[in-house]
């Protein structure tokens, strides 16, 4: 992102005004100055002054103004022209090398893609259900996920809970969280239909995968 420019201050704004006022002072006196001498002189006033040079340049070279006034047009309506066309070459070549449409920055892009995450999305509407084996699949999923994150991440090891053991408490806050869900989860793998697991269970495991995930950003 381009640096914003800080506004300016009171006081510098104060400084320039000032200025402003001061060189406006001096060019008045200097005019009042000219204005006298020319007087004095017997010219006249400096406006009147002023008028017949300008009376003099318009009636004796006038085709010469509509002249220089016609190329200056002219000019301007190629460089108007020119300007346009070399734009749209800039926009074509920048939308050759970096694609149609506005290109979001790593971070944003990242931010879009984990915006409703499908996984997770499955995993609350299973654990949101009525049936039972619905709640089992939504800890088995979460599960699967957190394997998937880690493996991403880089930590090491045959299985689940050997990733885990990899991390560093001070690495992820929620590292408890992380194993009492896996451990629910392993519960369940391992008991099967023996394994009691309440509505009330289900809610819980999946908020502890879900403060997780939000750690990691991918929720």
């Amino acid at each position: 992102m381009a640096d914003l420019k800080k506004p300016e201050s009171s006081s510098n704004i104060g400084r320039e005004l000032f200025l402003f006022l001061l060189v406006l002072y001096f060019l008045m006196l200097i005019f009042q100055q000219a204005d006298y001498y020319f007087n004095q002189w017997g010219y006249g006033s400096v406006s009147s002054v002023w008028g017949s040079i300008i009376h003099f340049f318009v009636s004796h070279f006038k085709g010469a103004f509509f002249i220089l006034g016609l190329i200056v047009c002219i000019g301007s309506i190629i460089g108007i022209f020119y300007s346009q066309r070399k734009f749209r070459s800039i926009v074509k070549e920048e939308q050759d090398i970096f694609g149609h449409g506005v290109r979001l920055s790593p971070k944003l892009e990242h931010e879009e893609q984990i915006i409703g995450n499908p996984k997770w999305e499955r995993v609350v509407e299973h654990s949101n259900s009525i049936n039972s084996a619905d709640w089992r699949l939504a800890i088995i999923e979460a599960d699967i996920m957190l394997d998937e994150i880690l493996i991403e991440k880089g930590y090491h090891g045959d299985s689940l809970g050997e990733r885990l053991k990899s991390i560093d408490k001070s690495d992820l806050l929620s590292l408890d969280n992380a194993w009492e869900a896996h451990k629910t989860r392993n519960q369940i793998a391992h008991l099967g239909a023996d394994f009691n697991l309440s509505e009330r269970d289900t809610k819980r495991t999946v908020s502890l995968y879900e403060s997780v995930f939000k750690e990691f950003k991918v929720i």
